[in-house]
């Protein structure tokens, strides 16, 4: 196994090595629920979004034609935000990685709970103004129910101070889940550590 940086010119390989990308894909940039509704509702027109998907992902109520219901949308806009979980920061002196050199995401049971994930799944921290930060998880149950520990590098990256607040969620849209990928991104990560034993 070997870390290749972003954007290498050239990698070299020899018979028998077995190549696994993992990449992020497009999902865009910014909060899904301030995506204009019109976009979302063009988006389904085009085949892009499911309609169950502008409703999961955007909060946006619309038919498979584009028609939005302005008060419907404003309501799951709403119930989307309120369920978000918004974790406090402490600090750590050092960023905490596993043995495969993951970002570790320490969160407490309850939060572990609210999110629908457990130690191993992936998470992303999600900053107001940057991109996401994706992390796998480990429930801790020595944390407060509502703090999440980041190092110097993550609350860098991320751009919060001790005691600031981020969101934390799963990175898997509706489609995505429904589709498989987590699983299948999972898959792929052990036949890389498999390839790398």
């Amino acid at each position: 196994m070997s870390s290749v940086p972003l954007k290498v010119g050239g990698f070299p390989l020899e018979p028998g090595d077995v190549i696994v990308t993992l990449v992020a894909g497009g999902a865009g940039y910014g909060d899904p629920l301030e995506r204009e509704p019109e976009m979302v509702a063009h988006d389904v027109v085009q085949g892009y979004v499911t309609v169950e998907g502008a409703f999961a992902d955007y909060g946006v109520v619309v038919s498979v034609h584009g028609e939005i219901d302005r008060e419907a949308t404003h309501a799951r806009r709403e119930e989307l935000r309120a369920a978000r979980q918004s974790l406090v920061v402490s600090s750590t002196e050092s960023d905490h990685y596993d043995g495969d050199g993951r970002r570790i995401a320490r969160i407490s049971p309850a939060t572990a709970t609210r999110l629908g994930v457990e130690t191993g799944d992936i998470v992303e921290y999600v900053p107001a103004s940057r991109p996401s930060l994706r992390a796998w998880v480990e429930v801790d149950a020595t944390l407060a129910e509502d703090e999440t520990p980041l190092g110097p590098h993550g609350r860098e990256i991320c751009g919060v101070s001790e005691g600031g607040v981020i969101w934390v969620r799963t990175p898997w849209t509706y489609i995505a889940a429904i589709t498989g990928l987590p699983d299948e991104f999972e898959a792929s990560y052990a036949l890389l550590q498999r390839a790398s034993a």
